[in-house]
C-alpha cells in the first residue's frame, strides 16, 4: 500500500496499482502470501491495536480474493508493536515473525521470497533465510540517502515486477507452468485409467479413453485450487510486507 505515516484510518489505504493481480498470480501457481510489519505507532500510542486491525481489514478487502479457489488472498499477517529502543525478535530486522509464519503454515523459508521497501525488510529476509527483492515504491530502502545494504537478489519498480521475478525465478510461469501442468495431468489421467483397466473397472478401449480425457481435463483444471488449499514440499510462500512504521 502506498506509505502513510502511522496509518490510522482505514479511508487512507491506497494499492499501488496492480498489486492484487500480481498478488493472485502467484497464489494461483500455488504460493502462501503473508504479511508481517513493524508497527511502532502502536507502542509509541500514535494509534491501537483496534486501528491497526481496522486499516488491515480494509487492505485485505481492497486487495480481493484469490482465485480460481476463492478464499483470502492474503494466508496471514503478523505485526510488531514493539517501539525502539526496545529490544524484540519480532520487530523487523529481526526475524521472529517470519519464523511464526514458518511454523503456523509449515513452509520451508530456503524456497520463499521477502519483498520489501526498506533495508530493515531486506535484512529482515536474509536473516530467515529467504530471497530478496527491495521495491523502489515507498522507502525503497534508501533510507537516508544511503543505498541499501545488505543488497537484496533483486531491485524492481514495484510490487507487480516483484511477482514477475518470483514467478520467474521459481520456474512457475507464464507458458512453462501451464505446460508442466498439462503433462503432469495427462500423466496422471494415464496412470488412473491404466488402474482403472487393470481392476476392472473398464473393459473396453473406448472406456479407458473415457476415463483417461475425464481425469486430466479435471486434474488440469483442479491443480491450482489444490496446489492453493494442500502447501506441500513443492508450494514456497511469498512474504510480504505492508505499511510497516518503525
Amino acid at each position: 500500500m502506498e506509505e502513510v505515516n502511522y496509518c490510522a484510518d482505514p479511508g487512507l489505504v491506497r494499492l499501488f496499482p496492480g498489486t492484487g493481480d500480481a498478488l493472485r498470480r502467484l497464489r494461483a501457481r500455488g504460493f502462501l502470501i503473508v504479511i508481517v510489519t513493524n508497527q511502532s505507532g502502536i507502542g509509541r500510542g500514535l494509534l491501537t491495536e483496534a486501528q491497526y486491525h481496522a486499516v488491515q481489514a480494509e487492505l485485505i478487502r481492497q486487495l480481493g480474493t484469490a482465485e480460481p479457489a476463492g478464499g483470502p488472498l492474503i494466508a496471514a499477517s503478523y505485526f510488531c508493536p514493539d517501539a525502539p529502543p526496545s529490544p524484540s525478535p519480532r520487530r523487523k530486522p529481526e526475524p521472529g515473525m517470519v519464523f511464526e509464519a514458518a511454523r503456523d503454515l509449515d513452509i520451508d523459508l530456503t524456497r520463499s521470497w521477502f519483498i520489501g521497501d526498506k533495508s530493515a525488510d531486506i535484512e529482515c529476509g536474509r536473516r530467515a533465510g529467504c530471497r530478496t527483492i527491495l521495491v523502489q515504491t515507498g522507502y525503497g530502502g534508501k533510507e537516508g540517502g544511503e543505498a541499501p545494504a545488505p543488497a537484496p537478489d533483486f531491485i524492481v519498480k514495484d510490487a507487480v515486477a516483484a511477482a514477475e521475478i518470483v514467478a520467474r525465478r521459481s520456474g512457475t510461469t507464464g507458458n512453462a507452468y501451464s505446460a508442466r501442468r498439462l503433462l503432469f495431468s495427462l500423466v496422471s489421467g494415464g496412470m488412473f485409467s491404466f488402474f482403472s483397466a487393470l481392476l476392472g473397472l473398464v473393459k473396453s478401449p473406448s472406456g479407458c479413453l473415457f476415463f483417461f480425457l475425464w481425469f486430466s481435463l479435471l486434474h488440469f483444471v483442479f491443480t491450482p485450487w489444490i496446489n492453493g488449499a494442500f502447501h506441500a514440499s513443492f508450494v514456497r510462500i511469498g512474504l510480504w510486507r505492508t505499511g510497516s512504521q518503525d
